[in-house]
């Protein structure tokens, strides 16, 4: 679970800590846009009042899809209250900072999953819509170098898809789709800066 990595990384008197997760549970009734689950309320309230009761600030950034900004708004209620605003990025979502020519990979995504996509990618395919594993270290490190200065912990909420390539692009996860492998919601992974 992803407050337990947080709380370790706490305990290890990391100076800051970038966390990214995936939204909430989103609702697979079909409703557009699609929006989070009554259970993903739930799940995301609980996560906050566990990172509020860490003692420590805390700044919210999300993708601006909707299941990613209901996720975020719910999280920032409860760990800053209704005072606190979050920053909506596009780095996280809408197109996601693995995404190079958004034209191309929308229409590579009326073909493919994300999970298909993320497979393609992985084996060096789609790299004139989708950035190089290099390309996205790069644009993290300058992306971190921004957001990471204001708070103790910064919170990033995405999708999928792009928890998905940054953490195999930082070496952290190999996502196995045949062994039906994916990013869980409200998960993912975090770095610690010392």
């Amino acid at each position: 679970m992803i407050i337990d990595r947080i709380t370790e990384g706490l305990a290890d008197g990391s100076s800051r800590i970038a966390v990214f997760i995936r939204h909430g549970e989103k609702d697979s009734s079909g409703s557009r846009p699609a929006l989070i689950t009554q259970q993903a309320t739930k799940d995301s309230e609980a996560l906050g009042i566990r990172l509020r009761e860490l003692n420590v600030s805390v700044k919210v950034y999300s993708s601006p899809e909707l299941r990613c900004v209901q996720t975020a708004n719910i999280l920032n209620k409860e760990i800053s209250g209704a005072a606190s605003t979050i920053v909506l990025t596009s780095f996280l979502g809408k197109p996601g900072i693995q995404v190079k020519d958004n034209d191309r990979y929308l229409k590579l995504f009326e073909e493919y999953s994300a999970r298909e996509l993320y497979v393609q990618w992985k084996e060096g395919k789609n790299h004139d819509a989708l950035r190089a594993v290099e390309d996205l270290c790069s644009e993290l490190h300058s992306f971190l170098e921004r957001t990471t200065t204001e708070s103790k912990i910064s919170l990033f909420v995405s999708q999928s898809g792009t928890i998905a390539a940054l953490s195999y692009a930082l070496g952290l996860s190999d996502f196995d789709i045949s062994k039906n492998e994916w990013v869980s919601f409200l998960d993912g992974f975090l770095l610690v800066f010392k």
